[in-house]
């Protein structure tokens, strides 16, 4: 027999010899022992797509077993579930699976996949190299170890909670530590969703008594034996279970039976714990807490718990305090040199007045004074004054701090530390003052704005420094020197700062003022994206997230978060935005949910909404920002501006111009006086107020407005700013619904003339470009589009038609634009037609008009307003072909979209009209037409 027939008539044996169905030990051993006695190989039992490798472990659900998945070549864990599932009970189970996939987070087992094998459910996820909770406390770790352990899982528990996932079965073989010694808490089979009305939510049964009793009885929580509603505190209720567990090497309740055991936990009786068991007292105080009987009485939810645990580890007195005394160098900074009783609050504290004095007022007035600039004067004034509100935050925020009652020293310490922060950001902003030029007063504003909130403070986590309390001091001002170049408009001065700060903290291992400062480079890489490649805000921010996690300050984790849900809105990167929110929420709430983080984070998600056109929800994040900003205080007064402004932006696309002028009036008052008449923001509220004015007939009032936005972006960013292009072109759009068309043509050639010296953009830029949020919001590609409309209309009205027509042929196969919450970009693409009609071409003029009409629709609907000017200029020329009903009825759904705004376009209106009364039987004058729409 040749070798071919011979290794055929082997695999033949293996074959026969194989076990058939699903047990897949029997496979796996089947393939080890035809390996060794046939020398063939048997390709090993598989479990959907993924190749089964050895078995891991039993539990009362399933199976778990190694596997590798081939598409993405990695190694997974697969549980196999016990029962076989009915069809639709399969279906379920995948769904509540799949959906668990939804919740990513460091501390929770992440699931990647789930299915059905041979009638029984599997669900892949990551295989964890390491140990269970279980085997880790037969090491015998200290009490330290045992609450960093539990205080991780509980993170992890709050993770999968927020998700709407009660895992319901917490234990310690259910919690796995890693070889990397992260956390992870694992095996969701039998969680099942609370909250949540979603057909994909875990809601196998809603019923309380088909879920009782589901669980391990040792750790059950007193509602799930007396068939209550398991709720987010029942995991609470087990994890604290295994706490007590871990600490004192006895479960807190007894009973030789699940009877006996149900009977002890439902009435709370807790054995006490032994005698000289070295527990702090604090901590027996949280784990007594989170064992109470009724639900209401244990923390409020797993995030609270993790605090009280991480704020507990972390107690003990710092014996370098009397050190904060080093002197800060120019600017004179010292804390008391002797400890009070509470760190950092002896009643002749000074600190403030060494920094913000009169006399430091009088040497910022002198020094822009001497610049000569007209308004330097105003300038200084302002910046005095947002000092001065400053130092009342800085005042109230201390007195707080000092004021609180049962605060311990590491609390009290890392908020005065917080607190010494803002007075060396403070310092460094009047040192840069005093010595203003030209180009820092220009800045005053935004450094009057840029100081960070002392309140903040107040949610500062202890801490102790990694190194000598002096280089501390020395980093946390240099950061604050980056801080304040950025502020004064030294952006890539302020960068270098801001990076040397970064690696003197990586130098030092201070992973605390590391986040610190890679979140001040990452405020200073924002303005400069899209002008310098190599700065990215959102890896410096992801970079600053990392590390306040591995400092576990939750402070800085909610400030990097927060940013970088705003980053991802200013960048357009929606998705990313709205994949991070829930983090950023979740970190601000671990905070306390510090209003104007809260309401940052509200603001960020309304203004997504609002470029995405999801009206609805954006006005609901804008109202929540709203309310958040007003109880937060003087800090957020520029951040309740922004709102505003985006409240209005909503109310005026739906024509609620009476609503938008409100909130525009709201926005452009507090933004003067919390910013100063020549702020960016001022700007852009005070045009988007003109934009009210201009549609309800008030062009001198229009105008008047539009004047004073171009007149404050010509001074920030120069004339040939998209910006002033921007604000010209509106005088433009004023001086034709006049029927001034050559003022017109003079505006939009002067804007024209402007924009041709940008840098260009041959066509739009791609998604993924990263462009800045002012190119991206203004289309700059198609603002040629709205300038070259204007000068068609313009020269049309002065019976230079040729020259109308060239211009409107250069644009005419511009698109519309993506983002329309702009009322003001070009949404003309009809002005063709009105060039040819009249020219006397009417047939070609109708055939262009109705396909300008055709794509109008398709993009904004059959009633928006930029329909008008093709509806009344199809209207026209069917009248002139002698179509009069479809005619007539053009004109009247033009004048019907008109009718909320009785005073725009009237213009327009009055040409409708005149062709509903048949004047336009014959051949007409040249048609009155706008650029806008």
């Amino acid at each position: 027999m040749d070798d071919r027939a011979h290794e055929e008539r082997l695999e033949g044996r293996v074959r026969d010899a194989a076990p058939l169905g699903r047990d897949l030990q029997a496979a796996h051993w089947h393939a080890n022992v035809a390996s060794r006695l046939f020398g063939t190989t048997v390709a090993p039992p598989r479990i959907g797509r993924y190749r089964v490798i050895a078995r891991l472990g039993e539990g009362a659900s399933g199976v778990v077993w190694s596997a590798i998945d081939p598409e993405l070549d990695r190694r997974v864990a697969i549980k196999l579930l016990h029962a076989r599932a009915s069809g639709d009970e399969g279906d379920a189970l995948v769904r509540e699976a799949k959906a668990l996939a939804r919740l990513s987070h460091p501390n929770v087992v992440p699931v990647y996949d789930a299915g059905q094998h041979e009638g029984q459910v599997f669900v892949t996820l990551e295989l964890v190299e390491g140990r269970t909770m279980r085997q880790w406390l037969a090491t015998q770790p200290q009490w330290r170890e045992i609450v960093e352990v539990f205080a991780q899982a509980a993170h992890g528990l709050h993770a999968a909670h927020c998700a709407g996932i009660v895992h319901r079965d917490v234990k310690p073989e259910n919690i796995l530590i890693g070889a990397d010694g992260r956390v992870r808490v694992s095996d969701f089979g039998i969680a099942r969703a609370f909250g949540r009305d979603e057909p994909h939510a875990l809601t196998r049964s809603d019923t309380a008594s088909s879920t009782a009793g589901v669980g391990t009885p040792a750790y059950m929580a007193p509602e799930q034996f007396l068939c209550d509603a398991e709720q987010a505190r029942t995991d609470q209720f087990g994890l604290c279970v295994a706490l007590h567990e871990a600490l004192y090497g006895e479960r807190p309740f007894q009973g030789r039976d699940r009877m006996a055991l149900a009977a002890a936990v439902t009435a709370g009786r807790r054995r006490p714990p032994p005698e000289g068991a070295a527990v702090p007292r604090w901590l027996e105080r949280v784990v007594a807490r989170g064992l109470q009987t009724a639900p209401a009485a244990r923390f409020a939810d797993m995030a609270a718990l993790a605090r009280e645990l991480e704020r507990g580890h972390r107690r003990r007195r710092w014996t370098w305090l009397p050190l904060l005394a080093v002197g800060l160098g120019a600017a004179g900074l010292a804390m008391a040199a002797t400890t009070p009783a509470r760190p950092g609050c002896s009643e002749r504290d000074d600190r403030l007045a060494q920094v913000w004095n009169p006399e430091v007022a009088q040497q910022i007035h002198a020094a822009f004074a001497a610049t000569g600039l007209a308004y330097a004067d105003e300038r200084s004034a302002q910046l005095a004054a947002a000092f001065d509100r400053f130092a009342l935050a800085w005042r109230e925020a201390h007195a707080q701090a000092c004021n609180e009652h049962g605060q311990d020293d590491a609390v009290a310490l890392a908020q005065q530390y917080c607190l010494h922060t803002r007075l060396l950001e403070l310092s460094s902003l009047t040192a840069a003052f005093t010595r203003a030029d030209a180009a820092v007063v220009e800045h005053a504003a935004i450094g009057g704005r840029a100081l960070r909130a002392p309140a903040e403070c107040l949610y500062a986590a202890p801490t102790a420094p990694a190194h000598d309390p002096a280089q501390d001091l020395e980093l946390r001002a240099a950061i604050a020197r980056a801080r304040a170049l950025g502020d004064v408009g030294k952006l890539v001065d302020g960068l270098a700062a801001a990076h040397a700060a970064v690696e003197q903290a990586r130098t030092l291992g201070d992973r605390s003022l590391e986040s610190e400062a890679l979140l001040a480079q990452a405020e200073l890489e924002n303005p400069l994206v899209g002008s310098r490649l190599e700065v990215d805000p959102v890896a410096t921010m992801h970079a600053a997230v990392l590390s306040a996690e591995a400092a576990r300050r939750g402070d800085l984790l909610a400030i990097a978060m927060v940013m970088s849900v705003e980053a991802g809105v200013f960048r357009g990167d929606y998705d990313g935005a709205l994949a991070l929110a829930p983090r950023a929420r979740e970190a601000v709430a671990a905070l306390g949910d510090p209003p104007e983080l809260l309401g940052r984070v509200e603001l960020a998600l309304g203004e997504l909404s609002t470029m995405q056109r999801d009206d609805g929800d954006a006005l609901s994040a804008l109202e929540r920002a709203r309310v958040s900003f007003e109880r937060s205080g003087a800090s957020s007064r520029r951040w309740l501006a922004q709102t505003y402004n985006l409240l209005g932006e909503t109310h005026f696309r739906h024509d609620e111009y009476d609503d938008a002028r409100r909130d525009y009036q709201q926005a452009v008052a507090i933004a003067i006086a919390e910013l100063g008449s020549r702020h960016v923001m001022v700007a852009n509220a005070t045009g988007n107020l003109a934009e009210t004015y201009f549609l309800a007939g008030d062009l001198d009032t229009a105008e008047r407005h539009f004047a004073d936005a171009l007149t404050i972006r010509r001074e920030i960013f120069g004339e040939d700013s998209v910006w002033v292009i921007h604000s010209i072109a509106h005088l433009g759009d004023i001086a034709l619904e006049r029927g001034d068309a050559s003022a017109a043509l003079r505006h939009y050639r002067d804007a024209l003339a402007r924009h041709e010296r940008q840098p260009r953009l041959e066509q739009a830029p791609a998604p993924e470009d990263e462009v800045a949020n002012v190119f991206r919001d203004l289309q700059i590609w198609l603002q040629t589009a709205w300038l070259r409309n204007g000068a068609a209309a313009a020269l049309l009205e002065l019976g230079q038609l040729d020259e109308a027509l060239a211009e409107a042929d250069a644009v005419a196969d511009v698109g519309l634009p993506d983002d329309v919450q702009h009322p003001d970009l070009t949404r003309r693409i009809d002005m063709r037609g009105q060039v040819l009609l009249a020219q006397g071409h009417v047939d070609e003029a109708a055939d262009a008009l109705a396909a300008a009409l055709a794509r109008l629709e398709r993009r904004y609907g059959s009633a928006a307003r930029p329909l008008v000017f093709a509806l009344v200029g199809l209207g026209r020329a069917r009248l002139l072909q002698g179509r009069v009903a479809e005619g007539r009825a053009s004109i009247a759904r033009a004048l019907a979209i008109l009718s909320p705004t009785p005073g725009a376009h009237a213009r327009l209106r009055e040409q409708a009209r005149a062709a509903l009364a048949g004047l336009d039987a014959v051949p007409a004058e040249p048609p009155v037409v706008s650029p806008r729409g």
